[in-house]
């Protein structure tokens, strides 16, 4: 299935959950990714210590694919990233803090060579298929928390990673109010909010998405036999992989 001439969403993770932060945006037969994250084990699932979204959705259809956007550095948007993004074949975008923290995660399982990542400045928009977009700084745990403003020709998208208001950060100069307000006054097809790993919708975009990705919004629901053998994987600790061990 190729998106048409409409903007879908399809969260194969971190919608309405904790953790695994992994969204796809579909637009004139294109997906966009933003963020590749993970979760980590919980007393439901003795002895696994890592949890990964079921990527088969977008998978089969990576020559689609244009590239996966990171909101930022935190191990539920970027976690998941040495495990699948060689096998995803697209180029990874960052702001440079981010961009040096999944460097060091590629480093590590040997695919530095392998993985196209690509540093964007903060203020600078860049262009990936139909999808134009621009970085929006905000307030977070973490250097460089940003938002995405996505546009698209059916519409603006806004999409937050984690965020919080505050008038007096620790790092970084955020959005403040007032610009937020901005481009909600300017209008958007569609807004994904992210909260402490947590997500909700609006926008006509929603219905149709969820017809488009049935039964590929992960929520550990759906069995999925994970090759233990990926590139970047090695010895780590057992994983799930859309429910099922990996």
């Amino acid at each position: 299935m190729k998106p048409g001439k409409e903007l879908l969403f399809c969260a194969l993770g971190g919608s309405g959950e904790i953790g695994m932060n992994v969204n796809l945006y579909g637009a004139d037969g294109k997906w966009l990714m933003v963020d590749l994250g993970m979760t980590f084990g919980a007393n439901e699932y003795p002895g696994t210590e890592l949890v990964f979204a079921d990527l088969e959705f977008i998978e089969e259809r990576k020559k689609d694919l244009v590239g996966v956007v990171l909101t930022h550095a935190h191990e539920d948007h970027i976690g998941a990233v040495p495990y699948f993004a060689q096998e995803l074949g697209v180029p990874l975008y960052a702001t440079p803090f981010t961009a040096r923290l999944v460097a060091d995660k590629l480093q590590e399982a040997g695919l530095l060579k392998e993985v196209q990542l690509k540093v964007i400045d903060h203020l600078e928009p860049f262009q990936l298929g139909p999808f134009s977009m621009r970085y929006l700084p905000l307030a977070h745990s973490i250097a460089e928390g940003n938002a995405l403003v996505i546009e698209t020709p059916y519409g603006r998208v806004f999409h937050t990673g984690d965020w919080k208001l505050d008038d007096d950060p620790l790092v970084g100069v955020p959005a403040t109010a007032a610009e937020l307000t901005a481009i909600g006054d300017q209008g958007a097809q569609l807004i994904g909010v992210g909260r402490r790993g947590t997500g909700g919708l609006a926008g006509r975009g929603w219905p149709a998405s969820r017809q488009a990705c049935a039964g590929h919004d992960l929520r550990l629901q759906r069995g999925a036999t994970a090759d233990a053998g990926r590139s970047g994987r090695g010895d780590q600790a057992p994983a799930l992989r859309g429910g099922a061990l990996a």
